[in-house]
């Protein structure tokens, strides 16, 4: 036996959740909010007051009572909108766990254990809510900062899964501590950065969904340390300053190709410092690869040592990748992946492969800074390890230059994007601000479970599809 989800008695049919969802939605556009597909904008009682005060014009008699009907409105409207939004969320409360009972009875008649057997059992039976979109748009300058920081932001948790319980909103960063002259409190490039979300509303505003109110902390990673700093770089040697051995990185091992036939040391070419490895065609269409393993004791030997980095399992990791061209580069693809011991790309639990592609005409004679996130699988693989792998080869004598930056992380609140903040070429300033756009299509019951059960704070997700078995429509 299962509970039933939609049809007669159905748990998010229209006599259920589906009915209060649309309340909830008619009530906050009756109070100034979104329209809903009931209730025009225009239907809002404060909208209408507005229209017949600006019909009435301002010297009419019936203005000013207009005006202290507006405010008596305004007065009321939160007490009415907490007392109401908060029978209709607690109706919903009741029928899940009554519905639940009914059909398994759990140990603890609570919220949490509710919801998880009822995603356990639409998950079983391939059962799925509208799924929610998520997009993080580019990085965007507030004015005129002086540095240029690369700042990563995944919309995906560290399982592959969109984050569909994130909300719209501008996500600032903001330098507030930086190592210039008139502050040198900080090492230069591990400027500290203040990432914040929009103010939040309560969720029995009419305006909710709104800003997040998150606000975290986080250094800047220099691609110069070696599994070091405020905010550690992963990699050693990602600045690829140290060759111990001529034209062979220290703490990276060449798997095809040969140092100084392939592989040199790029010194003076460097995106941050002057270290960068060189990648270069040799004419032979060598598909050469060098990688560096984690979890591993760090060395001077050519070919040993790696980073002493642990990943993880159902973890996830960002990167960001400074990468040029030589003038002449006219051909050409590299990989960029995380691969186990036996060198097979790594997918997270979604089953999406953690492999970039760059080619020659992505890059330019200028240092531009690859951005991504991989995510580690549940069951953690034998001998992680990031590799550049050629997969086309490069014009003869010509090469590709670059560093590695990588660090996990930090998620802005619960259920929110995960960013991390690198160096820029040039070092960040306090003050320096700078935003990502996050943009969010709900779907219907996905935001209803956002704002009666709070399922991101209790680490529960519905499972949903672009194509539900439960339709969006039976909210009316």
């Amino acid at each position: 036996m299962t509970v039933s989800l939609t049809g007669a008695n159905g748990l998010f049919d229209s006599g259920a959740w589906g009915g209060l969802a649309a309340m909830l939605e008619d009530f906050d556009a009756l109070r100034g909010g979104t329209a809903s597909a009931r209730v025009l904008a225009g239907a809002s009682l404060k909208t209408r007051a507005n229209n017949l005060v600006t019909n009435l014009g301002v010297g009419s008699p019936a203005v000013a009572e207009l005006r202290n009907v507006l405010n008596d409105l305004e007065n009321l409207k939160t007490q009415i909108a907490n007392f109401e939004t908060q029978k209709i969320i607690d109706a919903a409360r009741k029928i899940l766990i009554r519905r639940v009972q009914d059909d398994n009875p759990q140990a603890a008649k609570t919220e949490a254990a509710a919801l998880k057997e009822l995603f356990r059992q639409m998950t079983a039976s391939s059962a799925s809510v509208q799924a929610s979109t998520v997009t993080a748009g580019a990085q965007a300058n507030i004015d005129s900062p002086t540095g240029n920081p690369a700042i990563v932001v995944s919309v995906k948790d560290p399982a592959g899964n969109t984050l569909e319980y994130a909300l719209a909103e501008d996500i600032v960063f903001e330098c507030v501590q930086d190592s210039y002259a008139n502050y040198n409190t900080i090492p230069a490039n591990e400027e500290l950065w203040q990432i914040s979300g929009e103010a939040a509303v309560d969720r029995f505003s009419q305006d909710w969904p709104k800003g997040s109110g998150g606000a975290i902390s986080q250094y800047a990673v220099d691609y110069t340390n070696s599994y070091s700093g405020s905010q550690p770089n992963v990699f050693y040697n990602g600045g690829f300053s140290t060759f111990t051995t001529a034209n062979y990185p220290d703490n990276w091992v060449i798997a095809v190709g040969a140092a100084g036939t392939n592989f040199f040391d790029g010194a003076g070419s460097g995106y941050l410092g002057s270290g960068a490895l060189e990648i270069r065609g040799d004419g032979g269409g060598t598909a050469s690869q060098i990688y560096q393993p984690f979890y591993t004791s760090p060395s001077t030997t050519a070919g040993a040592g790696g980073s002493p980095f642990a990943p993880k399992g159902k973890s996830d990791i960002a990167f960001a990748i400074p990468m040029k061209r030589s003038a002449g580069l006219v051909a050409g693809v590299i990989a960029l992946e995380l691969v186990n011991a036996a060198g097979a790309v790594i997918a997270d639990d979604a089953g999406t492969n953690n492999t970039t592609s760059v080619a020659f005409g992505d890059l330019t004679t200028s240092y531009a800074v690859q951005k991504f996130v991989y995510r580690i699988p549940s069951v953690l693989p034998t001998g992680v390890r990031f590799q550049f792998r050629i997969t086309t080869a490069f014009t003869n004598a010509q090469s590709m230059f670059m560093q590695a930056g990588a660090t996990p992380p930090l998620a802005i609140y619960p259920g929110g994007p995960r960013v991390a903040v690198f160096a820029g070429s040039t070092r960040s300033k306090k003050t320096d601000k700078l935003l990502v756009n996050i943009t969010v299509t709900h779907g219907k019951f996905q935001k209803f479970l956002k704002r009666v059960f709070g399922v991101e704070v209790l680490d529960l997700r519905a499972p949903t599809s672009g194509s539900p078995t439960v339709s969006d429509t039976l909210v009316t």
